[in-house]
């Protein structure tokens, strides 16, 4: 026996304002992120990290749940728990600026989350913030600001690096093939629009030398004399 159709669209109707008063049902990405908040405000980063990762594949455009796993896996980062929940600054980077791609309020609040101090000094993440390699200004922050390192070609890590200071003046390393130590250099530099001249002074058998380099917009330090290209990625957890 059929159902009548008064009695059927009566039905259909409870039914749907059954699933839209089930947060669970109805809106699953804003139910596994209130979870990962409580998880959170207990500090409970792992369980966040968990759920928030849940909410964003349940929702790609779930705002919220993206900038907050970007912050939890910050937080795990500055617990020196990278690579145990692979926190990379990649993934992070991603979450952000997917957030702010989605609503571009969220710039404002990661300007000074605190949540996000573990990899403020990136590169994406001042991009994200506005800076440009076409601003002289910026280009002479960004590089007192990040830590450079060159490639990493092996399980031994980056086989250069750089810091800059504000002072003007620069501490750089190169790996010794010969026998893998590090053989430091230093001196001062100047920045011209996004080039850079390294006045490098003698050391040892090292002679006194002039590198140019140029800052890119991809975030590459090109060092024409040693070619030799600086980032700011530290091959975390090779082998």
């Amino acid at each position: 026996m059929s159902m009548p159709i008064s009695s059927l669209v009566a039905f259909l109707a409870i039914l749907l304002a059954s699933l839209f008063s089930n947060p669970v049902i109805a809106a699953p990405a804003d139910s596994l992120n209130a979870q990962g908040f409580r998880a959170y405000s207990k500090k409970d980063y792992p369980g966040a990290l968990e759920l928030f990762q849940k909410a964003v594949e349940s929702d790609g455009k779930h705002v919220v749940a993206r900038y907050n796993l970007a912050c939890t896996m910050a937080l795990l980062r500055a617990q020196n728990k990278t690579c145990e929940y692979s926190a990379y600054v990649p993934e992070i980077m991603d979450q952000l600026e997917a957030a702010v791609k989605l609503d571009g309020k969220r710039k404002e609040r990661l300007m000074t989350d605190p949540d996000l101090a573990a990899v403020r000094n990136y590169w994406r993440f001042q991009k994200l913030l506005g800076k440009r390699v076409s601003n002289e200004t910026d280009v002479k922050e960004l590089l007192v600001l990040i830590r450079w390192f060159g490639p990493s070609p092996g399980a031994m890590g980056p086989v250069a690096g750089a810091v800059f200071k504000a002072d003007g003046s620069f501490e750089f390393w190169q790996l010794n093939p010969d026998n893998g130590k590090r053989r430091p250099r230093t001196g001062t530099y100047i920045v011209k629009g996004n080039a850079i001249t390294f006045s490098v002074a003698a050391k040892g058998s090292d002679k006194a030398a002039v590198w140019t380099g140029v800052l890119g917009d991809s975030g590459e330090i090109k060092i024409k004399e040693l070619d030799l290209i600086l980032t700011d990625d530290r091959s975390e957890c090779s082998a």
